[in-house]
């Protein structure tokens, strides 16, 4: 609850409200509610909401950012069984609407982006917080399967098999391109039997082209955060709608989001690829908002971490430094605005 705890003294702080003041309109005993502030007593759900409520934010980010999170070996305890009996649990609360399993694809597109999970009502909202958590946990756990610090760059195909027990298959055959031309990869969990003699459980990465904005890694640990946040029923998170993309957030960029789900996904490739400490620490310690000139760091930047350029300055951005000398504007302060933004 150090959240809750964190939020309560900053919102009292900053409105200049008293615990006992805020008490007596909730109709709570002073003492508890001072406990719930010093963060040594946990208050129900419903508490929570309402606190919420009382200081006008959202009570589903709220109960959200309060609940406990359950770690990636808790995961895949909790969720060995397939994909259809989950989908079906879904479908059963929602009458008349058809399971996604029994479209004609048997692919993540038919069941994310079905009659259920279409783009328009697939919005979880899940804090920055809990990407970054996981993202860590995962390189811990394979460094305790591998019995060693992790290695630069990752091989992401090891990772996601020891820490997910997810295979990588290489389609050079054209049937993802048969999915979607522009599809890069593809996640057939567990009980989505895939194109290759009904196999479950694999990453399906496109062989038969190649975009020069990603890597194969990047690719693998992008259906790696599918898997791990949006397969297991307890990793979704509400249905708010978030601030998703970096355009956003730059002045003078266009407003253009990027679905929700893929931005959660390409953000934990990032976190997996890219540690911020090593990021630091690959900078001579440069701290943001600093300038990293990547006429110096950029190749020995994207040598150690096996990533593209348009991977190493988004990476960049996200984290807050400003980027010299690089290619895409959003991140770069040596170019306009209005300059050529690619694709990432």
């Amino acid at each position: 609850m150090a959240w809750l705890s964190e939020r309560l003294k900053e919102l009292l702080g900053e409105r200049k409200l008293s615990i006992q003041g805020v008490a007596r309109e909730l109709i709570i005993p002073r003492a508890y509610l001072s406990q719930i502030v010093s963060g040594s007593r946990v208050p129900s759900e419903e508490l929570v909401r309402k606190l919420a409520e009382h200081f006008k934010e959202d009570p589903e980010e709220w109960a959200f950012k309060t609940r406990a999170q359950p770690t990636i070996d808790e995961i895949r305890r909790k969720y060995p069984t397939i994909a259809p009996q989950y989908m079906r649990n879904v479908t059963d609360k929602e009458p008349g609407r058809e399971p996604p399993y029994k479209l004609p694809k048997e692919s993540m597109e038919a069941y994310f982006q079905g009659s259920i999970y279409s783009w328009s009502r697939a919005r979880q909202f899940i804090p920055l917080e809990t990407i970054e958590q996981y993202a860590d946990e995962t390189l811990k756990v394979f460094a305790q399967k591998m019995g060693r610090a992790p290695e630069f760059p990752l091989d992401g195909e090891l990772l996601v098999r020891e820490v997910f027990g997810l295979d990588v298959r290489y389609d050079d055959e054209g049937v993802l391109d048969g999915i979607d031309a522009s599809l890069l990869g593809c996640l057939y969990p567990d009980g989505s039997p895939s194109p290759w003699s009904g196999l479950d459980r694999i990453i399906a990465v496109n062989s038969s082209h190649r975009y020069q904005s990603v890597t194969v890694d990047f690719t693998i640990l992008h259906e790696g955060g599918h898997y791990l946040f949006h397969h297991p029923q307890d990793a979704v998170a509400t249905t708010r709608d978030g601030v998703y993309c970096r355009s956003d957030l730059v002045e003078g960029a266009p407003r253009v989001k990027v679905p929700p789900r893929e931005w959660q996904a390409s953000r934990f490739a990032s976190e997996v690829l890219m540690p911020r400490g090593k990021v630091s620490w690959l900078l001579d310690g440069k701290q943001p908002p600093e300038i990293v000139n990547l006429e110096i760091y950029g190749s020995n930047f994207r040598a150690y971490f096996g990533v593209s350029q348009a991977a190493m300055e988004k990476r960049l951005f996200d984290l807050g430094y400003k980027c010299a000398f690089g290619r895409y504007a959003y991140a770069n302060v040596t170019q306009a605005p209005a300059a050529s933004r690619g694709r990432t």
